[in-house]
């Protein structure tokens, strides 16, 4: 047994200092706040704010597109259009009664779906309340961390105010996506690792460790991103020795064995449903996305061994400089403030920055923000707490040598410095939203209006899919299995494009050409261009591409096409149509 850790009762240097360089203590004034303020006082006043941005932003989108709500991706259609073929048809898919791997997110999927049957609002606007639950749960976790409660308060409202900022809260949430809900689930997460670092073995400290592997799985059934934290998780807990019992690798590794079963069980589940009706076990999204559809890739395993693989993943920092920022902050953090005794938080730390490293090799950061979410709220888990508690900032040595708000400070100054990119971001959403309605929302009205129960073939799949009633057929790939298999078979060219529309049965076509100029084999020659509609204006922030272009699979389908665009088309001011077929325009 060692001697005894004796505490001294009166600091031997200031820690803060008070009126006239007197330290704090010796003044009476903790350099602690004297109260703590109420989490649900702190949460109410966010949430207020947050929810009237909400409305008022909501309101200005709509005025842009005649009073009609758009979102500013086509990606959250995907998801209405397969919740709604659930709800209705039982199917899983964009067509109904064809199943496809065609959601990342099957749990969002599910939640919508309910929301349709459950929520009292227009399905479309389904997917807008969800987010904006979401996003109170963010603003809830963020209020009862509280990390900048030490600062004055007008420092302290300006730190919750900006914390949600680099989370993308206000622009996430009109994407009407799973984003928001996986950042609030990994927040949570990171925050809990200490019931995975040192579960214990009385009755709380086992629910605790319950609630964590809970949280770990539902928010992999939410994004398949999880496992990445899941195996920072796991391979911290094997480097640290526990502070009692056997100090052996395989006890260490043992520890996260039910980490990475909580975060795996969902994911294989999808996999085997996948398997099961003869898809590959990965979204065809995900395949699609990442370099998995290429000709000859087996698994992640095997994106590991190449070299190129790594090429990328500084461009994919400089994509996300808002998680870059916090990054370094967690990075410097962990080495600055080492503890060989690895205290939760560095546990933590090691795997935030492990999921991140995993997340720029394998995975996409940058695109609207969306995929970064997540690991921003990983690194708020890990210094958020380290802020907000005195004593474990001060169980940090290297803190020690801080003025007692230093490292709370720091904190606020990493939050402000990720967040100009996203108030670039959430800046362009009416324009983002109103290029949605003018390009992806008269393509899908006319096609509804017009080709009612006949197969259409599009590129860019969501607006479409969603107002649609009959088949449709994706060319890139993410509700057609047959693409993902040309891909990775290598046969996908513009003789496979052709007869793929035309065993579908497909009337109508609308693609943006420079998709398959640039990274395809280019259109088929037997396709006869009709029509382009192109957005007016300036810089294309959103959308594909400013003009998609109609085609006719053959001469009779074109002229039928002609014939119903001159009868059907009615775009809004900001687009503009060009025929292409050598006739007058009406």
């Amino acid at each position: 047994m060692g001697e005894p850790v004796t505490i001294p009762t009166a600091p031997t240097r200031p820690v803060d200092e008070g009126e006239g360089g007197v330290p704090a203590v010796a003044t009476g004034r903790s350099w602690r706040r004297r109260r703590r303020p109420p989490t649900l006082r702190t949460f109410l006043v966010l949430s207020g704010v947050y929810l009237a941005a909400v409305v008022a932003l909501g309101v200005w989108m709509a005025s842009r597109n005649g009073g009609t709500f758009t979102y500013p991706l086509d990606d959250p259609y995907i998801h209405l259009a397969l919740a709604d073929n659930l709800v209705h048809h039982g199917s899983w898919g964009v067509t109904p009664g064809v199943f496809e791997s065609a959601s990342s997110s099957p749990a969002w999927t599910l939640l919508v779906s309910g929301g349709m049957v459950a929520l009292p609002v227009r399905d479309v606007l389904v997917p807008l309340v969800l987010s904006v639950g979401s996003g109170l749960l963010l603003v809830w976790q963020i209020a009862a961390l509280d990390p900048f409660c030490r600062l004055p308060w007008a420092w302290r409202w300006i730190g919750l105010a900006a914390a949600a900022v680099p989370l993308g809260l206000l622009h996430l949430t009109f994407v009407g996506m799973e984003h928001l809900l996986h950042a609030a689930l990994v927040l949570a997460i990171v925050t809990r690792i200490d019931a995975l670092v040192e579960p214990g073995s009385d009755a709380g400290a086992r629910h605790r460790r319950r609630v964590a592997l809970w949280l770990l799985a539902l928010a992999a059934a939410v994004r398949m991103e999880t496992l990445f934290l899941a195996a920072g998780l796991a391979l911290a807990l094997a480097a640290v020795p526990p502070r009692t019992g056997t100090h052996g690798i395989v006890t260490r590794v043992r520890r996260g064995i039910p980490v990475v079963v909580a975060a795996g069980i969902p994911v294989a589940a999808m996999a085997a449903v996948n398997l099961v009706f003869g898809h590959y076990p990965i979204a065809n999204s995900v395949m699609v996305k990442t370099s998995l559809a290429d000709p000859g890739k087996a698994a992640f395993p095997q994106l590991l061994l190449e070299p190129q693989t790594y090429g990328t993943a500084l461009s994919e920092l400089v994509k996300a400089p808002e998680v870059a920022v916090l990054l370094i902050g967690v990075g410097l953090l962990a080495i600055a403030c080492r503890d060989r005794r690895w205290p939760a938080w560095q546990v933590a730390a090691v795997a935030v920055l492990v999921a991140a490293a995993l997340n720029v090799v394998l995975g996409n950061l940058g695109w609207y923000g969306r995929y970064n979410a997540y690991l921003v709220a990983a690194c708020y888990g890990v210094l958020f707490p380290l802020a907000a508690d005195p004593n474990s900032v001060r169980a940090v040595a290297a803190v020690r040598r801080l003025p007692g708000r230093g490292l709370t400070v720091g904190v606020l100054a990493l939050v402000l410095l990720a967040a100009p990119v996203q108030l670039l971001r959430a800046s362009w959403l009416p324009t983002a939203g109103s290029e949605i309605y003018r390009q992806q929302g008269q393509m899908a009205r006319f096609l509804a209006d017009s080709y009612a129960g006949e197969a259409v073939a599009v590129s860019d799949l969501g607006f479409v899919a969603w107002r649609h009633d009959g088949p449709v057929v994706d060319l890139w790939g993410l509700a057609s299995i047959e693409v993902v298999r040309a891909l990775r078979g290598n046969r996908y060219d513009v003789a496979f494009m052709d007869a793929l529309v035309r065993e579908h049965g497909v009337r109508a076509i609308v693609i943006y050409d420079s998709w398959f100029e640039d990274r395809r084999d280019g259109v088929p020659s037997s396709w006869v261009p009709v029509e382009e509609w192109c957005l007016d204006g300036g810089t294309i922030r959103i959308v594909g591409g400013r003009c998609v272009t109609w085609y006719g699979p053959t001469a009779d389908d074109a002229a039928e096409l002609r014939r119903r665009l001159d009868d059907g088309r009615s775009l809004p001011g900001g687009t503009s149509y060009r025929r292409l077929d050598g006739r007058p325009e009406a």
